[in-house]
């Protein structure tokens, strides 16, 4: 007998107004707190890390790495 499955699809590519966006400030996740996420269907897919105008853009990238590294979970 053969294994049976069912095809589940997350996210409808076909008509996006099937879909629930989400966006939030101020995210926390593992004692995180991420300055803006994108949800669709409830899943996070997106995370933005904002930084003041006189902060360097680089800076922005290494948070963002270093909450990779530390919390891969997120």
């Amino acid at each position: 007998m053969g294994v049976r499955g069912v095809l589940f699809k997350f996210i409808d590519f076909k008509d996006i107004s099937n879909n629930h966006f989400a966006f939030t400030q101020e995210f926390i996740a593992e004692n995180k707190r991420i300055d803006l996420s994108l949800f669709i269907n409830g899943l996070p897919l997106v995370f933005i890390e904002l930084k003041a105008s006189n902060v360097e853009s680089k800076e922005g990238i290494s948070q963002m790495i270093r909450n990779q590294k530390e919390n891969p979970n997120i």
